[in-house]
């Protein structure tokens, strides 16, 4: 039974802790200076083992005595027990609340709002190189509309 907790709270932490991994993946392949390379799959193993190691390292103490595993609510799910008041449980739950929700909440939102930054720097760069784009073709037109009625005054 206590391996069911343990599983059922490995995973949830695995999958908060895989978005932020994939945010920071997303992060460093926009923001790097090399192209992204579809055929090397060594981060992308490493990405996923160290989530699961993340996961792994703080799902084990309940089973060693820092907290425990038990029912939740009315008994139909498994996962820490959330209810006893002791110090031992408490100060689990706040190292895993910090470490395993705040921390990768903090790196999915710095990642993607680096991004949006970038992404609003470019659009702004992309519409100044429009305006100028755009002057320069006024002044072209102009030019040769002048340079042909210079033509007609000489004939």
């Amino acid at each position: 039974m206590v391996v069911y907790y343990h599983q059922g709270t490995r995973k949830g932490i695995v999958s908060l802790i895989s978005l932020a991994v994939l945010s920071y993946e997303r992060y460093s392949t926009m923001m790097g200076p090399t192209e992204a390379d579809a055929s090397n799959y060594r981060k992308v193993s490493l990405g996923i083992g160290l989530s699961w190691a993340y996961s792994l390292l703080w799902t084990l103490p309940p089973l060693f005595g820092w907290s425990r595993y038990g029912p939740e609510g009315p008994g139909t799910t498994c996962s820490v027990d959330w209810t006893a008041k002791t110090t031992n449980n408490i100060s689990y739950i706040v190292c895993l609340f910090v470490a395993c929700l705040v921390l990768p909440f903090m790196v999915i939102v710095y990642c993607y709002g680096q991004l949006f930054r970038a992404i609003k720097q470019v659009r702004e760069e992309s519409d100044h190189v429009t305006w100028i784009e755009e002057i320069l073709r006024d002044a072209e037109k102009s030019s040769t509309t002048n340079g042909l009625k210079g033509m007609g005054d000489m004939a």
